[in-house]
C-alpha cells in the first residue's frame, strides 16, 4: 500500500472555521459512497482548498485527488473566499469573522503584490539580456568604405 504524504494546511485556508467532529464524518461517509468530487487545491505545497475533503479522504480511505493553484497569494484568498462563502452556509457571526480574515489576509498580502509590482516596473525600465554583438562581417562593412 502506498504510502500518502501528509499535507499540511496553508495559512490561507484558515479563513474559514473547521468543520464540527460530526460535519467531518458525515463528509467522510458521503465521500467514501461517492468518491472525492472536487479535488484538493494546493498552493505553496500547502492545503489551500479543501482541509476537510483531506481529512475525509483519509478518513474514509479513499485517494486524494490534488490541483496546483498558480497565483498571487491576494488571488490564492480571492479563490478560497469565492469558493466558500456559499457554500459553507456560514451564520452571520462566522460569516462576519471569515470577512474580517479575509481582509486581515488580503493585508498581510498585499506587501508582497506591491512589491512584485515595483520589481516589474523596474525591471520593465532595463534591457533584457546581452546586447547582441555584430558578426565580423558586419564589423569589416562598417570599417570599410562604400564603393558606390
Amino acid at each position: 500500500m502506498a504510502t500518502v504524504k501528509k499535507l499540511e494546511e496553508h495559512p490561507i485556508a484558515s479563513i474559514f472555521p473547521r468543520l464540527t467532529e460530526t460535519a467531518l464524518k458525515q463528509l467522510a461517509a458521503h465521500i467514501r459512497e461517492k468518491g472525492l468530487l472536487e479535488p484538493i487545491w494546493l498552493y505553496e505545497g500547502k492545503i489551500l482548498d479543501g482541509r476537510h475533503r483531506y481529512q475525509a479522504c483519509l478518513l474514509a480511505g479513499v485517494p486524494v485527488i490534488t490541483r496546483i493553484f498558480s497565483g498571487s497569494p491576494l488571488e490564492a484568498i480571492q479563490h478560497v473566499w469565492a469558493v466558500n462563502k456559499l457554500r459553507r452556509h456560514l451564520n452571520p457571526s462566522q460569516a462576519a469573522i471569515a470577512d474580517s480574515k479575509r481582509q486581515q489576509m488580503s493585508d498581510l498580502y498585499a506587501p508582497v503584490k506591491a512589491a512584485a509590482r515595483e520589481r516589474a516596473s523596474q525591471a520593465a525600465g532595463k534591457p533584457r539580456g546581452k546586447k547582441k554583438q555584430p558578426s565580423p562581417r558586419q564589423l569589416i562593412d562598417e570599417e570599410t568604405p562604400s564603393t558606390r
